[in-house]
């Protein structure tokens, strides 16, 4: 990985990272970039045919459904082209795997109800959306929650 820095006057306060999509480096940086900007990071998502940019602060959680991976948010769910492990790897340190088939927003758990199988259900903060936390994920996240 090489890495370069052109100074232009001609151009914006642009900060461009070029990486292959698995490499977690980019990520890294991409994340210590917005940090350093005090920026929120935004992700293209799709409903019917708009694109929407929205902040990944107001999701909730993504989850993969036979269609692909789904962004929900309080009130509404979009289309995301980026695999979850692709996400893993640029979203905020609030979001966490929390199953085979979903990461959630930590910050908008508001509850955790256990089931007989020792897995969760994980309900949010002002929406009535759920989604599974696996046995694998559930104590990781207890820690998380508790931080």
């Amino acid at each position: 990985m090489a890495v370069r820095l052109e100074n232009s006057d001609d151009t914006g306060n642009d900060i461009i990272i070029k990486c292959k999509s698995n490499n977690p480096f980019g990520a890294e940086i991409y994340r210590y970039a917005c940090s350093l900007l005090d920026q929120p990071s935004t992700i293209p998502m799709y409903k019917d045919k708009e694109e929407f940019f929205i902040e990944t602060d107001l999701v909730l959680y993504f989850e993969t459904e036979i269609n692909g991976v789904i962004a929900h948010t309080r009130d509404e769910k979009y289309k995301v082209k980026q695999r979850l492990y692709e996400l893993e790897l640029t979203l905020p340190d609030n979001f966490m795997r929390i199953s085979k088939s979903a990461i959630a927003n930590t910050s908008y758990i508001s509850s955790i109800t256990r089931s007989f199988s020792s897995s969760g259900l994980v309900q949010f903060k002002g929406s009535n959306k759920k989604v599974y936390v696996s046995r694998k994920y559930i104590n990781e996240l207890k820690v998380r929650l508790l931080e």
